[in-house]
């Protein structure tokens, strides 16, 4: 009896010795997240991002994760660029350019530019886009100064 004992006391104690919880993996596969992957779809359509508090947000965001990293993104050439399956037939810089040149200014502004900001004011974020415009081509002039100096 007394071997049956601890016999059932050793079996007893091995079993409780035993580690129930789950181990997480070593190992995972990293998701690298974009910020054309919005959770509420596409990113051409989607309401959140066309609020003026949301997109100056967004505008902090890029200006200190890089907007270098972000444009690598598109596919430019010098007559259209491509970012994200939209293709759009004009040179990046000079749309970006242009687009601050003729913000406010319809005698300027052709067709395409003139649609542009009447979508901007209709959605009630122009005059946001218009800042950001203006910062971005300020980065990227501040940019190429600085190569421009380290070229010297």
């Amino acid at each position: 009896m007394n071997k049956l004992l601890t016999i059932s006391l050793l079996i007893f104690l091995f079993l409780s010795c035993k580690n129930d919880k789950k181990s997480e993996l070593e190992f995972y596969a990293e998701n690298q997240t974009s910020f054309f992957d919005l959770r509420n779809g596409d990113w051409t359509k989607n309401s959140w991002i066309r609020k003026p508090e949301n997109l100056k947000m967004v505008h902090e965001s890029f200006k200190n994760f890089g907007y270098g990293k972000l444009e690598n993104l598109i596919s430019k050439s010098k007559s259209h660029f491509l970012i994200e399956g939209i293709y759009i037939k004009r040179n990046f810089e000079n749309l970006i350019d242009s687009l601050e040149l003729t913000y406010n200014k319809p005698e300027i502004q052709t067709k395409y530019y003139a649609e542009f900001w009447n979508r901007r004011k209709a959605e009630k974020n122009d005059s946001i886009i218009y800042e950001i415009i203006r910062e971005f081509n300020s980065m990227k002039m501040n940019k190429n100064n600085r190569i421009m100096k380290t070229n010297l």
